[in-house]
């Protein structure tokens, strides 16, 4: 499924209508892009910042499928035992 990760061309509207970007400084483009280079930080709390509400993908021109992304970083690191 990495695949869908690289049509990724940054545009940002995924982070415009992040819900998260109205309290705190959350780019879900970002961890979407350090997944796809394998630099996501799995003991950070980012990656279970999302909520899933189904906005960015709504909204990414190219299909990416970023709420698959999170939840796969999540699936990575409780598989280490990293929780919040």
């Amino acid at each position: 499924g990495g695949d869908a990760f690289k049509r990724c061309f940054q545009c940002g509207l995924c982070d415009v209508v992040c819900p998260w970007n109205r309290v705190r400084n959350f780019s879900m483009r970002k961890l979407v892009r350090e997944a796809t280079f394998g630099l996501t930080d799995i003991e950070s709390e980012e990656i279970w910042r999302c909520t899933t509400c189904g906005r960015c993908p709504q909204q990414c021109p190219r299909d990416v499928r970023q709420i698959d992304s999170g939840v796969a970083l999540r699936r990575i690191a409780t598989e280490y035992g990293v929780f919040p």
